[in-house]
């Protein structure tokens, strides 16, 4: 594989590059050097696995997985096929899907697995989750819609299945009612309870047009990102610490920037954390969720510490 960049595009005055790993170049970038950017688009690990059975391809292969994969990846990207279209799509490429949230409340497994065959989406990550567009219009149990032909998706759900990863969506929620609480510019929220409850998320990398929505499903555009792993050049397998890796000597200006957020977590969390338990209580959580809340609270003297010797470490 190799990874040309078009001349009209290098020329133009809202060219970006790809990722800071691949600097806008005339240069053909390799395919070792590319495959971090692209095999970041998918998912980790059993999810991996469990996609490419399901497709049958290789989970060793990551570009013949990009390449069912691709049409709604994270950032400012879409994977086409030689000959597909690169337009807009319009309202035309989104399927009404009714009763989407309470077959993923009640099936997960088999909900996204379905989902994800019959209009081939996925997400990258180590846990089950499926990206959807969403009518503002309707309210949240309402006004689904999967996206075609490269359309984009509005939000991420993810549910909470016990045997794998137990109160999930809790935590999720928890985690980002508490930075809101603490001043982050967080993305909007929401959990749907019921056997599985789900984590909605709206997607922080897409954006509403100016003018769209006015009577019509809303039009958005793909806001360009990627994540450190991403961009230092590690593959998904990298991702975790092993060994006594440290990942963070490759970071330069994020390790600034993560050193300000660890200073700012530490200082604020006890407060915040409270704050997402009276919200996880007014949303209707289980006690075993509010529960949860409490111990974090509770344990806050310890990572306090912890934040702000990594703080200093990464200042």
């Amino acid at each position: 594989m190799v990874l040309p960049m078009m001349e009209a595009y290098l020329k133009s005055s809202s060219a970006v590059p790809l990722s800071l790993l691949l600097p806008l170049s005339a240069r053909r970038y390799t395919g070792y050097e590319a495959m971090p950017f692209f095999e970041g688009l998918l998912p980790e690990d059993d999810v991996r696995e469990a996609v490419a059975r399901q497709f049958h391809v290789s989970a060793m292969r990551p570009m013949e997985l990009i390449r069912v994969l691709g049409k709604d990846c994270a950032g400012d990207v879409v994977i086409l096929e030689e000959g597909d279209s690169c337009d807009l799509p319009g309202e035309a490429a989104y399927v009404p899907l009714p009763n989407t949230l309470e077959e993923i409340v009640c099936y997960p497994y088999g909900a996204i697995a379905q989902l994800r065959a019959e209009y081939r989406l996925s997400l990258a990550g180590g846990q089950e989750k499926i990206a959807l567009f969403h009518d503002d219009r309707a309210p949240l149990d309402k006004g689904w819609f999967a996206p075609l032909a490269g359309a984009p998706s509005s939000h991420i759900i993810k549910p909470q299945i016990a045997d794998r990863f137990p109160l999930l969506a809790s935590n999720e929620f928890i985690c980002m009612e508490a930075a809101r609480a603490m001043g982050f510019e967080v993305p909007e929220t929401a959990i749907v309870l019921g056997e599985h409850p789900l984590f909605i998320v709206r997607r922080y990398d897409r954006e509403m047009m100016e003018g769209s929505g006015d009577g019509a499903l809303q039009v958005l555009r793909r806001v360009h990102q990627e994540d450190f792993c991403q961009a230092i050049g590690l593959n998904s397998g990298e991702k975790y610490e092993k060994h006594k890796t440290h990942h963070a000597q490759d970071m330069r200006q994020p390790k600034r920037v993560a050193a300000k957020i660890l200073e700012e977590l530490a200082s604020s969390l006890e407060a915040a954390f409270e704050a997402a338990a009276i919200e996880s209580a007014r949303v209707g959580l289980a006690d075993d969720a509010h529960d949860l809340t409490q111990r974090i609270v509770r344990s806050t003297a310890k990572r306090k510490g912890v934040m702000r010797k990594a703080a200093d470490l990464l200042g």
